[in-house]
């Protein structure tokens, strides 16, 4: 009976050791934290992962429990916390909630905390038993994407505004040039007018910027050697800063290809410097670097902005004052500025970020009070050189036409200011404030249009859906765009192939007159569309 029983307890002893051994496994197989702990928050049992995610051990975690606990967690977050974990011991109530909280080595963290309420059969006591997770890389998605779509609406309506201020910028920059003609050259009306041109011009580059911010604005793409952009514009940028700034330059040895625009590199540059300028009141230093970096699954898993693919880095950092959280929340949006009323308009920055997105790339961005700023700006690779060089318009001599040309703009001041322009340069006009009424001028028409000259965005039939519909009807016109911006897939392709010109607006007569000789003298709608064709397909493969 004796040997009986001792194997009968054996046999049990080895049962529950064996299921000790199982449950502690299943507990450190799960993926999240595991952990009990007292009504004061204090834990009494937590597994081996909480090292992972905390930094902290579980024998440091159970020796200085709540304390811990509670002195990490973010001071914004913690009375919340605390109020829903004293109402699940009082109630029952459910503990469910996401709290931030910093990690040993300095890092601020997500967490999804939720438990429930347990009490000991034996003693009566209560605990809370729960599971905790990492969500720091889901909430910083989470933030991004609603970051994103914030910008992406503000950009739509900065957009909007912008397109709109150009038609009106258009109609009073080409008046005054029509009557400033019409003023004797030391009169006291033609200094007036030199004034409300030279507004005009300040306006102008007021919608560059919130174009910039929009993405929508006509880029100037050209292969080009970063490494060179920057170098040819240091000694502007060294002009810009104040002598108490040390500007220091740390290029790659390897040529930095990108695809991309000379004019808003510069321009990148430049409010970089100033940014930098003011944050380092009393000196310090500017560094700008360029590199290569390679973005693989594993990378993107934590940079979740980044698509995977090889980019040219630019990276701009400053021993500054450095930025607040809130801050850098909105240092990207136009018209935020953390700067004295009147000394800055907040647009510096806004124009960066829609440069750098129009470029296919992405910008991100450290910085601490007191511990300076980064930006990082990342551009796609080129990998080769492209022939993708289109031109815009300049100013020069041409001679008077005769031709027909067929106008296309539903703005009536910009329409009835480029017919007084396009026949004072000898041009026989016929007008039509949207894309059907010049389809139908057109079929009723019997005679030669020899240019189609039409704005991008109009109501109803855009430009480029014009464009295609006439060109199967006329396959020998000519065809010249007029926008301040793009979006267009088609003449997206049109800039690739340096097919036709531009007409970026607000535009001079002589610009105009330019861009009209250059698109009459050049390929007809057929021959673009064929070449169109081609690119179209070298793009896709």
């Amino acid at each position: 009976m004796t040997v009986s029983w001792f194997f009968f307890n054996h046999r049990i002893r080895e049962e529950l050791r064996c299921q000790r051994a199982q449950y502690r496994q299943l507990i450190q197989n799960i993926p999240e934290v595991v952990w009990r702990a007292t009504e004061k928050g204090d834990a009494v049992f937590i597994s081996e992962r909480i090292s992972e995610v905390f930094g902290y051990t579980p024998d440091e975690v159970l020796r200085r429990g709540s304390q811990l606990w509670f002195g990490r967690m973010h001071l914004e977050d913690r009375d919340r916390v605390m109020q829903s974990y004293t109402e699940l011991f009082k109630g029952g109530e459910k503990f469910d909630v996401h709290y931030r909280i910093q990690h040993r080595d300095g890092h601020w963290m997500w967490w999804h905390d939720r438990a429930q309420l347990a009490i000991d059969g034996a003693t009566g006591k209560k605990y809370a038993d729960g599971l905790l997770s990492d969500v720091t890389q889901v909430k910083e998605l989470e933030a991004y994407l609603q970051q994103s779509q914030k910008m992406e609406a503000i950009g739509q309506l900065a957009g909007g505004i912008a397109h709109d201020f150009n038609n009106l910028l258009q109609v009073i920059t080409g008046y005054a040039e029509l009557v400033e003609g019409c003023i004797e050259q030391d009169s006291r009306a033609r200094r007036h007018m030199t004034k409300i041109k030279g507004a005009a011009d300040r306006a102008k580059s007021l919608t560059e910027q919130l174009l910039g911010f929009s993405r929508k604005q006509l880029q100037q793409l050209t292969p080009l050697n970063l490494n060179e952009a920057v170098s040819q514009f240091e000694p502007i940028l060294r002009q810009t800063l104040s002598s108490k700034v040390e500007m220091v330059l740390r290029l790659s040895v390897a040529p930095t290809l990108i695809v991309g625009d000379q004019a808003q590199i510069q321009q990148i540059l430049t409010n970089m410097a100033l940014n930098a300028r003011d944050a380092m009141p009393t000196g310090g230093d500017l560094v700008i670097e360029t590199g290569h970096i390679t973005i693989d699954e594993a990378y993107m898993r934590t940079h979740t902005r980044l698509a995977c693919g090889d980019y040219v880095l630019l990276s701009i950092s400053d021993t500054g004052t450095g930025m607040d959280a809130h801050t850098l929340s909105h240092i990207f949006e136009p018209f935020f500025t953390t700067k004295p009323k009147g000394k800055g308009r907040g647009l510096g920055l806004a124009t960066v970020y829609g440069i750098v997105k129009q470029s296919g790339g992405e910008i991100l961005v450290n910085s601490e009070p007191g511990h300076g700023t980064c930006f990082r700006i990342y551009f796609p690779a080129a990998a080769h050189r492209s022939e993708h060089v289109p031109s815009y318009p300049e100013a020069k001599n041409v001679n008077q036409g005769t031709e027909t040309i067929l106008l296309a703009e539903d703005e009536p001041g910009v329409r009835d200011l480029a017919c007084i322009l396009l026949e004072d340069l000898g041009y026989r006009v016929h007008s039509a404030p949207d894309g059907e009424a010049a389809l139908n001028f057109a079929a009723r028409f019997d005679g030669s249009i020899h240019l189609l000259l039409t704005d991008m965005v109009m109501p109803g039939c855009s430009g480029t859906e014009l464009a295609h519909k006439l060109g199967r009807r006329r396959p020998s016109i000519k065809v010249l765009y007029m926008s301040g911006y793009t979006e267009d897939k088609l003449l997206r392709l049109h800039l690739h192939g340096n097919q036709t010109s531009i007409l970026r607006k607000p535009f001079t007569k002589d610009q105009l007159a330019f861009a009209v000789q250059k698109a009459i003298d050049g390929p007809s709608f057929a021959e673009v569309s064929s070449r169109l064709g081609q690119i179209e397909t070298e793009l896709s493969s």
